[in-house]
């Protein structure tokens, strides 16, 4: 049998590229999508984006146009990055009646 010794992690360090203030996102003028759809799940999600009647589908941790970065999805944003400015998308999909 071969029995595996792991010691504990001291001091860990955790780096990130969203800066602290996302309650605060960007609304850039270049950035004019609309959420058509998203799948938010544990590990990955996806979401679907429309803008100029052309549709994007975008995996987490994927560029949406080679520019925006698919940072996050949940059952509230779709939170994305570029150059360091944060830009968040409703993922709430009410129909307008």
């Amino acid at each position: 049998d071969i029995k595996l010794n792991f010691s504990s992690i001291a001091n860990p360090s955790f780096k990130t590229s969203i800066k602290q203030n996302i309650s605060e996102p960007s609304t850039s003028i270049g950035f004019d999508y609309k959420l058509i759809g998203y799948r938010a799940g544990k590990e990955r999600g996806s979401v679907i984006v429309e803008r100029n009647n052309q549709s994007f589908v975008v995996q987490q941790g994927s560029l949406l146009e080679n520019k925006y970065k698919l940072i996050s999805v949940n059952s509230k944003f779709a939170i994305f990055e570029f150059g360091g400015d944060i830009f968040q998308l409703s993922t709430n999909l009410k129909l307008d009646n």
